[in-house]
């Protein structure tokens, strides 16, 4: 019994070869390879004198190496004398050169007989020709036969094997739904081919996110907690660039969240109004409250060759080494909140009163 999916298959015997054969036929191309065709010739043949006990078909396959197949179908309820009888016969009777010619001649034209596989075949042996290809598969060696059955046996197997040469033996199963019967069907066989493997889809390696990317991923990540904790303070868009700041107050002035060469990330004040003789002035004011700030560690950057002035706070930071470290970035958002929270209160209140 066969269960696919829950559901029962019952072995269905073949009531007779004709039976058979037509579900053999039908899946030729499983069994033997994409575009083989099987040939009925067993009628085309009996008109043909000469010939001896004549095979049930022959299975004509293309892909990489075009050949011919004999193809014997039997049934399990055959008797073991009859099947090695019939393969012997069948063996003897086309190793005759004149059978031989009987032979392709019928193949040639059921071949001919079919359009589409005529020029599938002419197509796959080019330039050699369909009857000389025929010729060549039966005079130089014997093409390979196959023992189709319903079901084998090691009795069978052996008795086979050593038989010259040897036919191959394929098991050709079909199990029909219960309380179906033959219109709903599963078949169980190995292919005489070798099937290829299902090729698996490349996998796609995302590529991994640019500097830009991750300096808006972190961002993103800061301001919103930053205005979680503290709802009063402006909700920012990030951006994929190295900084994120907002007005500190005063036009010309802000305040930024930077990551800065040399591995650095920094909280920080901008100075940078239209004048810069200003710029500096505003700057000197603001540091000479420098002792009322509270600050630790403040860089105070006049910039003198430069229109901005900038006065910052700084920590160790590179955004790729942040971003691949997840206890780092944790550490990183929380310096940076909390230190802009301290730093933009103290300048904020000298930056006003300027």
């Amino acid at each position: 019994m066969l269960m696919i999916d829950g559901v029962k298959y019952e072995l269905w015997t073949p009531p007779s070869e004709d039976d058979f054969e037509r579900v053999v036929e039908k899946h030729a191309e499983e069994i033997f390879g994409k575009d083989a065709k099987y040939f009925d010739l067993k009628h085309r043949l009996a008109s043909r004198s000469g010939i001896g006990s004549i095979p049930d078909g022959y299975v004509i396959t293309l892909g990489d190496k075009p050949g011919v197949r004999i193809v014997e179908l039997e049934l399990a309820s055959h008797s073991l004398q009859h099947i090695v009888s019939q393969m012997v016969n069948i063996i003897n009777g086309i190793e005759n050169p004149i059978t031989q010619q009987k032979i392709c001649n019928a193949i040639e034209d059921g071949i001919n007989e079919d359009e589409i596989f005529a020029a599938k075949i002419a197509k796959a042996i080019k330039p050699v020709a369909i009857h000389r290809f025929l010729s060549d598969s039966f005079s130089n060696t014997l093409p390979i036969i196959n023992i189709i059955i319903d079901k084998s046996s090691p009795v069978l197997e052996e008795a086979i094997s050593k038989i010259t040469p040897p036919p191959r033996i394929i098991e050709f199963q079909t199990f029909v739904r219960e309380g179906v019967g033959l219109p709903v069907h599963a078949h169980l066989f190995e292919p005489a081919y070798q099937v290829p493997p299902k090729s698996k889809p490349p996998i796609e390696i995302p590529e991994p996110p640019s500097r830009n990317q991750l300096y808006q991923q972190f961002f993103g990540e800061l301001i919103e907690k930053y205005c979680r904790r503290y709802p009063s303070r402006p909700m920012l868009k990030a951006l994929p660039q190295s900084w994120l700041g907002f007005g500190a107050g005063k036009a010309g002035f802000w305040f930024n969240w930077s990551f800065r060469a040399n591995r650095r990330f920094s909280v920080e004040l901008i100075i940078h109004t239209e004048d810069s003789v200003k710029n500096k002035q505003y700057f000197d004011r603001i540091k000479g409250r420098e002792a009322q700030l509270g600050i630790a560690d403040v860089s105070w950057e006049r910039l003198d060759d430069k229109k901005t002035s900038r006065v910052a706070v700084y920590t160790n930071g590179d955004i790729q080494e942040v971003m691949s470290d997840k206890l780092a970035k944790e550490r990183l958002i929380e310096w940076a909140i909390e230190t802009m929270k301290n730093f933009s209160d103290k300048f904020g209140t000298i930056i006003r009163g300027l």
